[in-house]
């Protein structure tokens, strides 16, 4: 096996290892360069919806060019979200760079904060 599909392999199940310590229910896509290729990476986010997650582990950082590549295949794996991480020399997948649109990450934040508003009345009806 070529150093970088190594390097890139072992990068992608970093990226799951994360993703797992976090709660998330994720797992690596296999066949990457197909015609319909869906991404290194999906993370589920319950039964209906999913974030498509492009890695790379490469010198040089490209984000305009992963980012358009993580939409495409969020796109054939017929995703609600993606993103495009990338390793950060000298640092483990954790603090790896991601990268979204401005306006998916404020979408996240509105989701996050509808749920959390919806917990919190929760809480106080309880209490």
């Amino acid at each position: 096996m070529h150093p970088n599909k190594r390097k890139a392999d072992e990068f992608e199940r970093e990226v799951v290892e994360v993703a797992r310590r976090y709660g998330l229910e994720a797992e690596r896509e296999l066949g990457a360069g197909r015609r319909d290729d869906r991404g290194d990476v999906t993370i589920h986010l319950g039964p209906w919806e999913k974030v498509t997650v492009q890695a790379r582990a490469r010198k040089e950082l490209d984000l305009s060019g992963a980012w358009s590549k993580a939409l495409t295949q969020a796109s054939n794996a017929k995703a609600k979200w993606a993103a495009s991480v990338h390793k950060r020399r000298g640092k483990n997948a954790e603090a790896a760079y991601c990268v979204i649109d401005w306006g998916e990450y404020c979408a996240l934040l509105r989701e996050l904060v509808r749920v959390k508003t919806e917990n919190d009345a929760l809480w106080a009806e309880d209490h």
